[in-house]
């Protein structure tokens, strides 16, 4: 029997209720890693633990709550005892044209598509980078190089989280610890499945 590529290894993953995350969890898990799954609703998070089995642990974790973040690291050292991978995949958006979008909408599709990102991968890094090893992946998109209308704080948050993979793959690299990320076009997931259609339509098409 071929032994999986990420055999023993101790992986976290930020969205892991639904979607992309979802996927990234359960492939991780039949790679051979132990999988941290985290999400803000519970009942979720357990859907995709029921799919993966021993190999996953479910933790409760709102990303843009720094108490929630240093509560997933502990409990990844608790359980495994090491830390090797991170995958930022929890996201959000909202919609609105430019001239009527709301502080509120911008600041909170930006503290869970980027500033969670950089707290997540700072309290996780630091981990990796005392062992000397790791991997953090960023889930950008397509939007932070090109962009779409109505949607201005998702395409600002993904081209952000592109500079600032580059960033810490430059801060990180010294310490073993590889930094990247992952521009993928629409998918349909839960999350997509709210775009207006025309949106998806339009970007099926590029």
């Amino acid at each position: 029997m071929r032994e999986g590529r990420l055999e023993g290894r101790a992986v976290a993953v930020s969205g892991a209720g639904s979607g992309i995350g979802a996927a990234v969890a359960k492939l991780a898990a039949a790679e051979g890693a132990h999988v941290l799954l985290l999400g803000r609703r519970a009942e979720k998070l357990e859907q995709t633990r029921s799919v993966i089995g021993n190999g996953a642990v479910v933790q409760q974790c709102d990303v843009t709550v720094q108490e929630d973040i240093d509560a997933a690291v502990a409990r990844a050292l608790s359980e495994w005892g090491r830390i090797d991978g991170l995958v930022n995949n929890a996201g959000s958006f909202q919609m609105a044209h430019a001239l009527l979008m709301t502080r509120a909408q911008w600041d909170e599709t930006l503290a869970v598509d980027l500033s969670a990102a950089f707290f997540m991968s700072q309290a996780f890094g630091r981990e990796m980078a005392r062992a000397g090893k790791g991997a953090i992946v960023n889930m950008a998109s397509v939007d932070g190089h090109a962009g779409e209308p109505l949607n201005a704080p998702y395409n600002s948050s993904k081209a952000g989280l592109i500079g600032l993979c580059r960033s810490a793959a430059r801060e990180l690299g010294r310490f073993g610890v590889r930094v990247n990320a992952i521009a993928p076009g629409l998918i349909d997931t839960p999350m997509t499945s709210r775009l207006p259609e025309d949106v998806r339509r339009g970007a099926m098409q590029e």
